[in-house]
């Protein structure tokens, strides 16, 4: 994993906590409105959390896609969201981000008590996520590899996304043109946040599996240029000592060599004595 990689991946598991982060306090919140609770402060407070993480969230995507682009690198294997297509996940982060502010309009119109203009503004809004949806959707199809678990979690976040922003659009239009059946709006507007928290879940989920699979081929490649480097000695020292086994049996022969030829010289003069000893016993015979 080069540190660029190591980068990318963590901002990726930071998006998506803020994104759960958001999810978890969106339910939060559509618990309290169920319960007739949602003017409380605890309740506001959940609301405010809650898109103020779905805000920063669609920020950071923003960020890291536009830093891609600029590199000119895409973001497979890198970050779980949308797609590898970081011009199309501007897009999409963009839109993904006008929908969170939108909603945080509404719930000032709402506390001002400005219920006309706050239903349009959150039918807008319903409007805005399910784009972004399903501009992630198309993104990802061509893409998925079923044999990949963090792809196929990718796939069912988007597809969950999408699912939570259907139900939120029916809301919105029976909120506009049903308002009599207020109880059923709340009951099925609940609905959809268990949807944006599973989506959540996936998304995170996905970006923990591909930080441990990069983690774990760094961890092999590492290990691999390990054994190499030990193989490479492994050789080096059997060529040292194979070089070392002939240096040692050139010194033996030549050592044999000079004890052999220094026997030869003691057993030439050994003979030439022999020869001088008959001649001189002839010499003093003849005297």
């Amino acid at each position: 994993m080069t540190k660029n990689e190591l980068l990318f991946s963590c901002l990726g598991v930071a998006t998506n906590t803020m994104f759960l982060i958001a999810a978890v306090s969106f339910v939060g919140f559509s618990a309290f409105e169920l319960n007739g609770k949602a003017r409380t402060n605890f309740a506001s407070v959940t609301y405010v959390i809650s898109f103020i993480f779905f805000t920063l969230s669609g920020v950071l995507e923003f960020t890291t896609d536009v830093i891609l682009t600029k590199q000119g690198k895409k973001r497979n294997h890198l970050h779980s969201r949308y797609t590898s297509k970081s011009k199309l996940n501007i897009i999409i982060s963009v839109i993904f981000i006008v929908g969170a502010i939108l909603d945080m309009t509404a719930f000032v119109l709402w506390q001002e008590r400005t219920f006309a203009l706050e239903k349009r503004v959150l039918f807008a809004s319903a409007h805005t996520w399910l784009l972004s949806a399903l501009l992630s959707i198309y993104g990802v199809v061509d893409e998925i590899d079923f044999l990949d678990t963090s792809d196929i979690l990718v796939f069912a976040g988007n597809i969950l996304f999408s699912i939570g922003s259907v139900i939120d659009v029916i809301v919105r239009y029976l909120d506009n043109y049903a308002p009599k059946a207020e109880d059923n709006i709340k009951k099925l507007e609940f609905s959809s946040s268990p949807f944006w928290l599973a989506n959540a879940l996936c998304f995170l989920l996905a970006d923990i599996t591909r930080s441990a699979h990069l983690r774990k081929q760094k961890k092999n490649r590492e290990d691999a240029y390990r054994l190499e480097q030990v193989g490479h000695l492994t050789e080096k020292s059997e060529e040292d000592n194979n070089s070392t086994s002939t240096e040692n049996e050139h010194k033996s022969k030549k050592i044999n060599n000079k004890t052999d030829k220094e026997g030869k010289d003691t057993e030439s003069q050994k003979k030439s004595k022999q020869v001088k000893e008959p001649e001189e016993e002839s010499f003093n015979d003849n005297l």
